[in-house]
């Protein structure tokens, strides 16, 4: 698997602010995107729809991507949080997971994923 990390995307992006659109212009040769959503955020829901926002004014074909949202930075939050914010994000895009680097469980979970993603991508090549 490929992977890129594309940081800063901020609301105005897909106009110029700050580094977006040099950035949008990566996320168009992704075959797939993971979004990560700060648990520490006071309004999940916007943080994910601002940035499908200016996904989709800078390229419609962004938002027909496959994705995956996270819930990043689980470990700041508790557990009650973490399922709210993660049954708001469930209502946008089913495949929402939490993550938290320093919870086993939760990184072997990303693994699988990861795992049925690549065996995916090496079955589309057969």
């Amino acid at each position: 698997l490929i992977i890129a990390d594309i940081p800063g995307l901020i609301e105005g992006a897909s106009a110029g602010k700050g580094l977006g659109t040099k950035f949008l212009r990566h996320i168009e040769r992704t075959n797939l995107l993971f979004h990560l959503v700060s648990a520490e955020s006071a309004d999940p829901r916007k943080d994910y729809q601002t940035i499908r926002v200016e996904l989709g004014k800078h390229n419609k074909k962004l938002l027909k991507k496959e994705e995956y949202v996270f819930l990043s930075k689980c470990d700041n939050i508790d557990q009650p949080n973490i399922r709210k914010k993660i049954g708001i994000l469930k209502k946008l895009n089913p495949r929402c997971y939490p993550l938290s680097i320093i919870d086993d469980k939760i990184v072997a979970s990303l693994r699988k994923i990861l795992n049925k993603i690549k065996t995916e991508k090496v079955a589309k090549k057969q």
